[in-house]
């Protein structure tokens, strides 16, 4: 049997470790402990069940808990992961941060242009990208690997918006020009 771990990703978006929000505090350290004992203590089905009963218990003690953490994840999914967040070295911020910024701003200018000249096309990058981002939104968004899959649909967006606006040279065959 297999199984999709909702409640383990659902819960680990509300872990203090990857919370980049200084307000986002919903589980004690003594409790995140407590249940990392309870799940290896059981098999995967038991901790699913753990991990909902833990996630219910969070959204009864703060119902805005589920968009604090969405506004966190949407951070960590669109910039950097907490990991990332609060490094400043020069490896991060040149490799990390500044190519983020950089990819996030030549995404918006092309998801402009695909607006003005192919409004299917960008409706559709649209749904691709809400596709990415409410998952994460719910779930958790804190593993690089999350953000590095993410990166290949918005970098090769940006390939297609540089090709067909400065690279795609229409070239006139040689009858069109006898004519």
């Amino acid at each position: 049997m297999s199984k999709s771990p909702v409640w383990q990703n659902v819960y680990l978006g509300y872990v203090s470790e990857y919370q980049i929000l200084p307000d986002n505090h919903f589980i004690t350290e003594q409790d995140e402990k407590k249940i990392a004992v309870q799940i290896g203590e059981n098999d995967e089905f038991v901790g699913e069940q753990i991990y909902e009963n833990e996630v219910h218990k969070i959204i009864e003690a703060d119902q805005w808990a589920p968009l604090k953490k969405g506004i966190n994840n949407l951070i960590s999914l669109w910039y950097v992961p907490k990991r990332y967040f609060d490094d400043n070295s020069l490896s991060i911020l040149v490799g990390r941060k500044a190519y983020v910024v950089i990819i996030n701003i030549l995404l918006f200018l092309s998801l402009l242009y695909f607006f003005k000249n192919n409004k299917p096309l960008f409706l559709f990058l649209c749904v691709v990208f809400a596709g990415f981002t409410f998952p994460y939104l719910v779930g958790h968004a804190a593993n690089i690997r999350f953000k590095l899959d993410f990166e290949w649909i918005q970098t090769s967006v940006i390939a297609l918006f540089i090709f067909l606006k400065y690279l795609n040279v229409k070239k006139t065959s040689d009858k069109e020009t006898e004519n």
